[in-house]
């Protein structure tokens, strides 16, 4: 997958609404559902495209918590540390916001890693 993540992260930045190859299933329909790819991008590029001109892409990380709760569990375990580097970063990019951009964006990434953190405990079947 590290050959194919490039190409994603350029295919996101073209167009950060088409989210859909996240979760939906087909490799050769360029999808990457079940299969492990984010990992392979840095954590402050994937976050250019999380973030942008101060406001969560929503629909980006809805696909993420999507991905992650579609039950692939071990498939996409690799991922779940970088999942914690990207918090990290969007946090950090955060703290750089003038308010209220600043206040709503640490608030929304607190409900989506929460909400994100959930489903992968109840995808696990930890919850």
């Amino acid at each position: 997958m590290k050959v194919h993540a490039p190409e994603l992260l350029k295919n996101l930045r073209a167009d950060p609404g088409a989210v859909g190859v996240l979760h939906e299933w087909d490799l050769g329909k360029g999808n990457f559902g079940g299969i492990a790819i984010l990992n392979h991008i840095p954590e402050k590029d994937f976050a250019d495209v999380a973030l942008i001109d101060g406001k969560l892409n929503d629909r980006l990380l809805s696909a993420i918590r999507e991905r992650h709760q579609q039950g692939y569990g071990e498939a996409l375990a690799s991922e779940v540390p970088w999942l914690a580097k990207l918090r990290d970063e969007l946090g950090a990019r955060a703290t750089s916001l003038a308010p209220p951009h600043r206040n709503y964006v640490e608030q929304r990434l607190d409900q989506w890693f929460k909400d994100l953190q959930e489903g992968l405990a109840a995808s696990s079947g930890a919850a």
